[in-house]
């Protein structure tokens, strides 16, 4: 028995997505939600063309125009982080900021990603053209036609979409990427903002570290400047000569045995011939001196290279003198001169002991009478 055409089931196929409806075709697809009335479709003919837009809620979308896919990305339906295409990709898919004659609308040129206008026909950095064939049958899959920079130039990960990556809520991903869906411009001026702030905070910090350098430096220059007057206008002390005259040679030290009684101070008379006159002269003509003078006398007296004699007549001279000034001297000298009375003395008793240790010399400076 034939079989009759009522045994073979029937089902319904939408125009739009290829949805199969069984028993009739309903005024709605069940799974692109397009309506199926006859001036719908004759206005979705119209707007069909060789520009795809990648999407998993809807896998079997046709194709549009250029002007339809101009209106999505105005009412922002599609943004730069899509994947979409069409003629100018040579039909492979590419991220939509990468594909010629899209990117533009997005603000950033689709060869060298500068920033540009929509109202641009070129990009004013690398020349790249962005006119679009409005002709939408064709695919532009003539070799002489793709742009190779399209495809070649898109990243790896920006080619190709991993399967398991659904889109869920086109909302979420675009609230959960606001940096990528900003305009290029308003993103580089918010770089240029940003990099004017941390070159006005390096400046800020080099300016503090400058002026607290040349602070260092001035405070250091300034304690120098106040240490150099305290130590040129600190008094002269006077003790420093006295000082110089003890550690002067004086020349050896005798002490007198102590079983010998103390030597008489015996002063030269101006009868003896053998003895200088210059004492009572120099006393003369000292009279007055300073105590500078007075310590260079007493420095030259004890020299041990010159004769015992001379030496014994100059420091009883200085002693004399010594004596004869003890009443004009300033009570703050006295000190000094007290000192020096004392180096005097102390070297005349040495210069005694010295020639008694010298019998010759003794006779010769102090005759017996016999």
């Amino acid at each position: 028995m034939a079989e009759t055409n009522s045994s073979v089931p029937r089902f319904f196929v939408c125009p739009y997505c290829g949805g199969v409806h069984k028993d009739q075709l309903p005024g709605i697809c069940n799974y692109c939600h397009g309506p199926l009335d006859p001036d719908s479709r004759e206005q979705t003919k119209a707007d069909l063309g060789p520009w795809f837009v990648r999407d998993t809620n809807r896998p079997f979308a046709p194709g549009m125009r250029y002007e339809t896919l101009l209106r999505r990305i105005k009412q922002q339906r599609l943004c730069a982080t899509d994947v979409v295409r069409g003629p100018t990709t040579s039909q492979f898919w590419t991220v939509a900021r990468k594909v010629p004659g899209v990117s533009h609308h997005f603000g950033v040129c689709h060869a060298c990603q500068a920033a540009v206008s929509p109202e641009d026909d070129a990009c004013s950095s690398c020349h790249a053209n962005f006119c679009v064939t409005l002709d939408r049958d064709r695919l532009g899959l003539n070799s002489s036609e793709s742009l190779p920079p399209a495809f070649v130039d898109a990243p790896v990960e920006e080619q190709t979409v991993p399967e398991h990556f659904q889109i869920q809520d086109r909302a979420e991903i675009h609230a959960s990427q606001p940096a990528e869906s900003e305009p290029p411009s308003r993103m580089s001026n918010n770089l240029r903002r940003e990099l004017l702030a941390a070159r006005r905070r390096q400046n800020t910090l080099q300016w503090l570290l400058g002026t607290l350098i040349l602070g260092v430096v001035a405070l250091i220059v300034l304690q120098e400047i106040q240490s150099k007057p305290e130590a040129e206008t600190s008094p002269r002390v006077p003790v420093q000569k006295k000082d110089q005259a003890l550690d002067a040679p004086a020349g050896p030290t005798v002490l007198p045995p102590a079983d010998l009684a103390p030597p008489i101070v015996l002063l030269p008379s101006p009868s003896q011939s053998d003895f200088p006159t210059a004492s009572q002269d120099q006393v003369a003509e000292n009279a007055g001196m300073s105590f500078e003078q007075a310590l260079e006398i007493y420095q030259r007296a004890v020299d041990a290279n010159r004769s015992p004699i001379a030496r014994q007549g100059e420091l009883g001279a200085l002693e004399v003198e010594l004596l004869s000034l003890d009443s004009t001297v300033r009570s703050d000298d006295q000190k000094d001169w007290k000192t020096l009375m004392q180096l005097v003395r102390q070297a005349i008793k040495d210069l005694q002991a010295e020639l008694r240790l010298q019998p010759e010399a003794a006779k010769a400076s102090f005759p017996r009478n016999r």
